[in-house]
């Protein structure tokens, strides 16, 4: 006896992947009419039944498209783009926009001695962004670290983000980095079936000097969550240390961006081009390959076929959980 599973996926729009079945017939319609050809794949209808399952057997990938200036560009099309994963083309596969989907934000700030000053020159615009951006379907949280991550607490009022935007440092002079941006991503929960964008905003300068972690665990964890990293900090001007290029790296490989800052203007124009990435983005689907060992990341390229004045932001890797299963056993 042959068990069917069906493709059920969430869309932005709330509706089922079934019923957005066109006529070209999507991978999971072929699977279904073969279900109805070949005798013995289908059974009578039971309620009873066990042989029917809602498996989500499909990838969501959050996506950003950028022209020349900087800017959203708005209607592309699956034909405008061509992706790969693990080297492979995807032949099939769909576009979506984000600008509807629920945000889950997270703001976490560096409070060690090498960060305090230019924080204190941030927080003005961070707090209007932050009030700015929030709408009521969405979740704000914010964290604060230095030689640990000191708290990562969900805010709702001014009072509330005010008070989580001052937090002093702690007596211990040293930063842990990338543990702390590890646990935080770890205490978020993992990316849901239903689409939402996620992303985490890091104000700090990157260096690290007591992490027991790297930033390759930094990114693996951004990866599996589906969480877009956006950096933003001032030019390092010491002479030491590698800071901005951990920065950069973090924010290229999970799908976000990172930005250089000299002054309070600067800082504003970067909240206001990440707020409008967020609310202008796409949600690219495609089957996911069964996988039969479980925990295993697979590599992904976008490329546009627009021209190189279109510059394409997602996240190279994707997560399979260990208990991915094929469509059809």
């Amino acid at each position: 006896m042959s068990t069917i599973y069906v493709c059920s996926q969430w869309r932005p729009n709330n509706s089922l992947l079934v019923s957005r079945i066109h006529s070209g017939m999507d991978f999971c319609a072929l699977l279904l009419v073969l279900s109805c050809l070949i005798p013995g794949t289908a059974r009578a209808a039971d309620p009873a039944s066990a042989d029917i399952h809602a498996d989500v057997n499909e990838v969501q990938l959050e996506m950003v498209a950028t022209d020349a200036a900087g800017q959203p560009v708005a209607n592309l099309s699956p034909a405008d783009l061509t992706v790969s994963e693990d080297g492979s083309p995807i032949k099939q596969f769909g576009l979506s926009s984000a600008h509807d989907l629920p945000l889950l934000a997270t703001l976490i700030y560096d409070t060690s001695e090498s960060n305090q000053k230019s924080w204190r020159q941030m927080q003005r615009p961070v707090t209007r962004f932050a009030q700015s951006v929030i709408r009521s379907q969405d979740q704000l949280w914010i964290a604060a670290f230095d030689s640990k991550l000191q708290f990562r607490s969900e805010v709702q009022g001014t009072d509330q983000l005010n008070q989580a935007l001052n937090v002093k440092r702690g007596k211990f002079n040293a930063t842990a980095f990338n543990d702390a941006l590890l646990q935080a991503l770890r205490d978020q929960a993992v990316a849901e079936a239903k689409p939402r964008r996620a992303a985490m905003i890091v104000f700090s300068d990157g260096e690290d000097n007591y992490s027991l972690h790297s930033a390759r665990d930094v990114i693996a964890a951004a990866q599996q969550a589906k969480v877009a990293v956006y950096t933003i900090h001032r030019r390092n001007n010491r002479g030491w240390g590698n800071g901005d290029s951990v920065l950069n790296a973090i924010a290229l490989r999970t799908g976000g961006r990172d930005f250089m800052v000299a002054n309070t203007r600067d800082v504003e124009k970067v909240l206001a081009t990440i707020e409008n990435e967020l609310r202008s983005g796409y949600v690219l689907y495609y089957p996911v390959r069964p996988s039969h060992t479980g925990n295993e990341f697979r590599s992904v390229s976008v490329r546009t076929n627009r021209g190189k004045n279109v510059r394409i932001q997602v996240q190279n890797a994707y997560y399979i959980p260990v208990d991915s299963r094929a469509a059809v056993q």
